[in-house]
């Protein structure tokens, strides 16, 4: 289980990952219990369903590459053929930092929430930030093409892909946007091996859009289903006060 702790307008705001139920002394705080396996009938707080992808990395690395979609494998080759790297930031402030500046460019592309760096830096402990960058002697394409941020329970031998952005958008040539493409889908697959080598079992998807209401979200949905794996119904439970202060901020 993880606790992460930040301030939200001086109040102490939790985030209880992988519990195994809802606490009830906590539905008087600003709470919520993410990835409950069990559906629990509770008064205290509000239930919501959550879907997910998740892939078995406990197998070798052929048999996770050969689940992937036939164009998802083409792509993956063809982003190493091109001279996409694989890189594992160390876990520090600077590198928190850089990839809230990379995602909040991203947000600004795509119409998106822009993130603060205090939920990041206060799940330090558990949290993994990849990179694919290009060896480019040219230095035509800007580094890093693509970030992603996990966080990690090694209990529950989990990584859930919290954060993911590219600047596809920005791009003007849609060569470089293919580079980028494949870019991605090369860093989620070396992101698998690397939580396979730490002994973890599972790779999250950070979840899976059940009701198809935009284009957007379908082909969000397309590209994850391209990995294989298993959609999971699990559980998220919201104090009122949470859940309050979440509709509050949907609106504004």
């Amino acid at each position: 289980m993880i606790q992460i702790v930040t301030k939200k307008f001086l109040l102490n705001k939790y985030q209880i990952w992988f519990p195994q139920k809802p606490i009830l002394r906590n539905s008087f705080k600003i709470a919520v219990y993410l990835r409950c396996k069990k559906k629990y009938f509770t008064f205290a707080f509000i239930r919501e369903e959550h879907f997910t992808i998740l892939i078995n990395i406990n197998q070798s690395e052929d048999s996770i590459f050969k689940q992937f979609a036939p164009n998802t494998r083409n792509e993956i080759r063809r982003a190493e053929k091109e001279g996409v790297i694989f890189n594992l930031l160390e876990n520090n402030i600077n590198n928190i930092n850089l990839f809230v500046e990379f995602y909040n460019k991203f947000t600004r592309l795509k119409n998106l929430k822009e993130i603060k760096n205090d939920i990041l830096l206060n799940s330090m402990k558990s949290l993994i930030i990849t990179s694919a960058t290009m060896d480019n002697k040219e230095n035509i394409i800007a580094n890093p093409l693509v970030m992603h941020v996990y966080i990690m329970d090694n209990e529950e031998k989990r990584a859930v892909l919290m954060f993911s952005a590219s600047l596809f958008r920005a791009e003007e040539f849609n060569d470089i946007k293919h580079i980028i493409g494949n870019a991605n889908r090369f860093l989620h697959f070396k992101d698998m091996l690397y939580f396979k080598s730490l002994g973890l079992s599972y790779y999250d998807f950070g979840g899976y859009a059940m009701s198809k209401d935009s284009q957007d979200l379908k082909n969000i949905n397309f590209f994850k289903k391209s990995f294989g794996g298993n959609i999971v119904k699990e559980y998220d439970y919201y104090s009122f006060l949470y859940f309050l202060g979440k509709k509050i901020m949907k609106i504004f």
